[in-house]
């Protein structure tokens, strides 16, 4: 059994043009301050990955590229 991940239910919610539930603002709000947190988690990890690595090869390399797309 999958269970939908909650930013995903959120963003469906608010984006049903009939049904707009604008109250699960609060809750949106929530999920996107968890996920940005986590976010920063995984990019400080993937930084200490890249500074640490002694190997130029693909996976150095893919970590690189990683880090360019973060905001």
């Amino acid at each position: 059994m999958s269970k939908q991940p909650e930013a995903l239910r959120l963003a469906a919610q608010l984006e049903d043009p009939v049904n707009a539930k604008l109250y699960l603002a609060p809750y949106i709000a929530a999920e996107l301050r968890r996920l940005h947190e986590v976010n920063q988690a995984m990019q400080t990890a993937l930084q200490f990955i890249v500074d640490n690595s002694v190997d130029g090869g693909t996976f150095n390399k893919t970590a690189r590229n990683a880090l360019i797309f973060k905001a």
